[in-house]
């Protein structure tokens, strides 16, 4: 790699509110061809296409559309993802374009619809700035896949790509602690990359020695090398004999700094090859390759074998994206031992027996090894005793406290982000083990006060967030939906879905049913509309009777209580009218008529996610989804009792359904061929 470049690549990953403002013109790059620019909007296809196909099986090319937020020749952070994409272009024969855009949240959406309305398979988006814009979109587009990069989203086809330098920095930390006695650590802007770095940077040394003292500042942008080298001669004045930076540009003051003082100081490259800046100190390198990482997705997407179950978070499991190189040429090499141990640290990283974001020995600690009680704090929007969605995770609190002896807490909220943030320190500075904010609305507020607390675990109800210590938890609904829909196809020709309002959850189990459907019967009509509400049984009931008055004979809710106008629908029909429960039994709604029910027990996935907290035994990889895998949290029961009771060979392909769901075989949100 050249110097040159290296220095953007720390950019890459930590900088990327900041490099949106070297945004250029909104003209494509003048080497891409015209033809390959995004054409005017087509309307979108409403027959289900393969997600991922791959040119031999389809007959069509394989697809990628790119958007950056500047010029893609910017010898920085646009270019990294424009070389990519030459690259698939030429190594996996793929059709390319992108697009040059300014900060215009509008131009992301008309670019995103754009590309997916011409078929393009996958479209990224190069910057968390247009993780909105794809959200939009990509409910229109369910066939294309959208990256956004620097995100951690990951909802339905939208799908945030990372990477984590907490784990190079872990390690660098281990190297640290097994040299010396001291270390510092000098941060460019306070923003989360370059927290979790220095977090994962001061873990890992803590890992060796739980006392070992570790200084941390930063300076306050990417830029000022006189006053990152004046930091960290201060850290080496006070005994630091290991000082490194995540500083970019900045860091070069580090190097200044540790070079001056002689060679008994140790340092590391971050990003790139700095052994030239200190060459007696620089003890080795890291190095972060993000091009490949997108090479790698986009080939998995063109084969068929992407099957995310969360954000893509690149790591040192990634060895062609991310990897450390020694320098034998330093002063002080870095001894067989500490290798060794270094080695022993990253495969326990890579096999997630270490969290790398987690204080050791604090994070999910068991009561019986930290003599201390488990504790668990809950906050709700409203009252806890609400018999709704508060009375769920309260009556999990108390459940926790009863089976797992935990002590525990709740406080009622009302909409105010202030007193979330203070909700959640209050609870993270009493030593509480882990704190659920019980709805989306608390994931800011968490993001925030976690920095100050890694280990305390934040849960989020709701959400599909995976940051640091900050966890979502989500249920999926389309696996139960799709296995209704493989019901309606085997035993009718054409059903309806009523939703109540048009959010994702309800978008996702149409989304669901329909696929369901669609593979037993890829001709399948379905027919699916919203009541705008959750509350209209009338309204509920009209939309279902004008599905049945289709020729439907099978219709399903998605509505909360206004189902219940969907259940008066099929009942008055008759009992060749089949229908289904859905988040609880309502077979007496329509005895005859409901062939089963799917239940959902959130609070029970509430108490399992606590107790795998308080044992040690949380190691999530990306938010926690809940699914048909989790048979105490959601399941499917018949009602035999139906006039038409679903019959043998239609459970069987049921279950043989849902096997290839938990396995990962089928994604329940990705369009059948």
């Amino acid at each position: 790699m050249k110097t040159g470049r290296l220095f953007v690549l720390l950019t890459m990953f930590v900088l990327m509110s900041l490099v949106a403002a070297c945004g250029g013109g909104a003209q494509p790059a003048a080497e891409q061809p015209a033809a390959q620019q995004p054409a005017a909007e087509q309307p979108a296809a409403q027959q289900p296409a393969a997600e991922q196909p791959a040119p031999a099986e389809s007959g069509k090319p394989f697809r990628m559309g790119l958007l950056v937020p500047g010029s893609a020749n910017d010898e920085g952070w646009n270019q990294i993802a424009y070389d990519a994409l030459l690259r698939i272009e030429k190594e996996l024969g793929a059709e390319i374009s992108y697009v040059e855009l300014e900060q215009n949240p509008a131009s992301f959406e008309k670019a995103f619809r754009d590309y997916a309305s011409q078929g393009y398979n996958v479209v990224l988006g190069h910057g968390f700035e247009f993780q909105d814009a794809a959200l939009t979109v990509s409910k229109e587009y369910p066939a294309t896949i959208f990256l956004i990069s620097s995100s951690r989203i990951h909802e339905g086809n939208v799908i945030g790509l990372n990477t984590d330098s907490s784990q190079p920095f872990y390690l660098m930390g281990v190297i640290a602690a097994m040299t010396g006695d001291r270390a510092g650590i000098v941060g460019g802007m306070e923003i989360p990359p370059v927290a979790e770095a220095i977090t994962g940077f001061i873990n890992g040394a803590r890992s060796v020695k739980p006392d070992f003292q570790v200084s941390s500042t930063y300076v306050g942008n990417f830029t000022d090398a006189a006053a990152a080298k004046e930091a960290a001669l201060s850290m080496l004045d006070e005994g630091a004999t290991f000082v490194v930076p995540d500083a970019d540009v900045a860091g070069l003051g580090v190097y200044q700094a540790v070079s001056e003082k002689g060679p008994q100081i140790g340092t590391f490259g971050a990003f790139g090859d700095f052994t030239d800046k200190a060459p007696e100190n620089v003890l080795g390198n890291y190095f972060a390759n993000y091009g490949q990482g997108i090479v790698n997705i986009a080939k998995e997407i063109r084969d068929g074998t992407f099957k995310p179950t969360g954000n893509i978070e690149f790591g040192l499991d990634n060895p062609d994206v991310m990897w450390i190189e020694y320098n034998d040429k330093a002063a002080n090499p870095v001894p067989a031992d500490v290798r060794a141990a270094v080695e022993e640290a990253q495969q326990k990283i890579v096999s997630g027996e270490v969290n790398t974001l987690a204080e050791p020995g604090e994070a999910a600690a068991a009561p019986a090894e930290s003599g201390k009680p488990f504790k668990m704090g809950l906050l709700v929007p409203g009252s806890a005793n609400d018999e709704g969605w508060n009375q769920i995770a309260y009556d999990a609190l108390l459940r926790i406290e009863k089976e797992l002896g935990a002590e525990i807490s709740y406080v009622e909220l009302e909409q105010n982000p202030a007193s979330f943030e203070k909700a959640f320190r209050d609870y993270a500075s009493q030593g509480y083990n882990v704190v659920l904010g019980h709805g989306f609305e608390f994931q800011d507020a968490a993001l925030t006060v976690s920095k100050e607390y890694p280990a305390t675990i934040f849960l989020i109800s709701s959400s599909r967030i995976h940051e640091g210590n900050v966890i979502g938890l989500n249920t999926d609904s389309s696996q139960p939906f799709y296995l209704m829909g493989v019901i309606a196809a085997m035993t009718g020709d054409r059903a309806g879905i009523v939703g109540g309002m048009e959010i994702p959850p309800v978008a996702e189990a149409i989304t669901g049913f329909i696929n369901g459907a669609r593979s037993v019967k890829p001709d399948f009509q379905v027919s699916s509309t919203y009541v705008g509400n959750f509350t209209d049984a009338a309204a509920a009931k009209e939309a279902a009777l004008s599905m049945l008055d289709e020729g439907a004979t099978f219709v399903v809710p998605d509505a909360d209580v206004a189902g219940l106008g969907v259940y008066q629908a099929v009942s008055e029909k008759g009992p060749q009218i089949g229908t289904f429960g859905a988040f609880g039994d309502f077979t007496d709604k329509a005895p005859e008529n409901v062939l089963g029910n799917y239940f959902a027990n959130y609070g029970q996935g509430i108490v399992n996610i606590a107790k795998e907290i308080r044992d040690g035994t949380f190691k999530p990889t990306g938010n926690i989804e809940f699914g048909l895998g989790n048979p105490d949290v959601m399941w499917i029961e018949y009602n035999d009792k139906a006039a038409n009771p679903v019959s043998a060979d239609v459970r069987a392909a049921v279950e043989e359904a849902q096997q290839k769901i938990v396995s990962g075989e089928v994604n329940t949100l990705a369009p059948v061929e």
